[in-house]
């Protein structure tokens, strides 16, 4: 397949980029690693008339972690944060699911901008131009309908990126820049819960940098995923999970949990972590808190799997996710 033609621009600057998309309007794209909205480009899903290539603004792509803060730029790979000693000691969580994203050649391109600006996926549209003109166009495509839900008059999509549930469970904010200032918002708002449009990311705006506060010296954080394949693909399911117990190491004093690739919205599950904070940890504590957690996700049919799989496959990832990380957190 290849690649559509359009005008492929390099700015140097943050502004000069920020001028570029304002200019551009709704006809360009900005592209960090490229190894998302390359392959949509030759699906011919996205198909802009300018090209802005971000890879050659310096400073981008570091990691700082100073009085407290760690700051990731949105060009860093997901290579660069899975081999960051800083991010392995103190963020193991975002360590991990980096590791687990994708393949050694797509993490060395990958960037952490990117993969939280990632596009919604769905069976019935991420296909090639072919197989898309023999039936009707769905709902994101301009068609009647969503064909993931049945008769389904939003777009269903699923956001399935690695790095976004532990960077919820961090409690990450990101911040955007364009021609009319700059903005730092939580991660967690900056998620649109259904329609095609997967963030709040408005036209002109740029993602530049990540923000995380240390967590607190007692707690401990994982990722797990499950997929179909051992790597390569796309999260079926991922969970992430932070605790942190009190003195005693008995009672947990913190908790915080977040689930991806179930729902168009990443999902930190806050009515949940209610369950186990405050309480002695136990096996019934525990099965309690799985099972609310499980009703309070509403996961959406997909190609490898149906709701009623996902639940059972959450409800599996996330009795293991607080069982480690709780064992995980009585010996720091």
């Amino acid at each position: 397949m290849r690649l559509p033609k359009f005008e492929y621009l390099r700015p140097e600057s943050v502004e000069q980029a920020s001028a570029i998309l304002r200019e551009a309007s709704e006809e360009a794209l900005l592209m960090a690693g490229g190894t998302d909205l390359l392959v949509a480009m030759k699906q011919r899903l996205k198909k802009p008339r300018h090209l802005i290539d971000l890879k050659g603004i310096p400073g981008l792509d570091t990691i700082h972690h100073q009085d407290g803060t760690l700051r990731i730029g949105a060009l860093t790979t997901l290579r660069q944060i899975s081999q960051s000693p800083i991010v392995q000691e103190k963020f193991p969580a975002l360590a991990q699911a980096s590791r687990r994203a994708a393949s050694p050649q797509v993490r060395n391109l990958a960037t952490i901008g990117g993969n939280i600006c990632l596009s919604r996926r769905c069976w019935y549209h991420n296909q090639s131009l072919a197989w898309r003109q023999s039936r009707a166009p769905c709902l994101r495509m301009g068609g009647a309908q969503c064909y993931v839900v049945k008769g389904g008059d939003k777009c269903y999509a699923l956001h399935c990126a690695d790095t976004v549930p532990p960077l919820l469970t961090l409690e990450a904010e990101v911040k955007l820049v364009s021609t009319k200032g700059e903005r730092t918002m939580p991660l967690d708002e900056l998620y649109l819960e259904l329609g095609p449009k997967a963030t709040t990311v408005e036209p002109g705006e740029i993602l530049i940098e990540v923000h995380l506060p240390q967590p607190p010296s007692s707690s401990y954080g994982l990722y797990l995923k499950h997929s179909g394949r051992p790597s390569i693909d796309f999260p079926l399911v991922g969970v992430a999970a932070m605790v942190r117990p009190d003195k005693g190491k008995e009672v947990c004093e913190e908790a915080r949990v977040a689930v991806g690739a179930t729902c168009p919205k990443p999902m930190r599950l806050r009515h949940s972590e209610d369950v186990l904070r405050g309480e002695k940890v136990s096996p019934a504590v525990i099965a309690n808190f799985v099972d609310m957690a499980t009703r309070e996700i509403k996961p959406i049919p997909h190609i490898y799997g149906s709701p009623g799989y996902k639940r059972r496959v959450v409800k599996n990832l996330l009795l293991e996710a607080i069982e480690q990380a709780w064992q995980g957190a009585k010996s720091v």
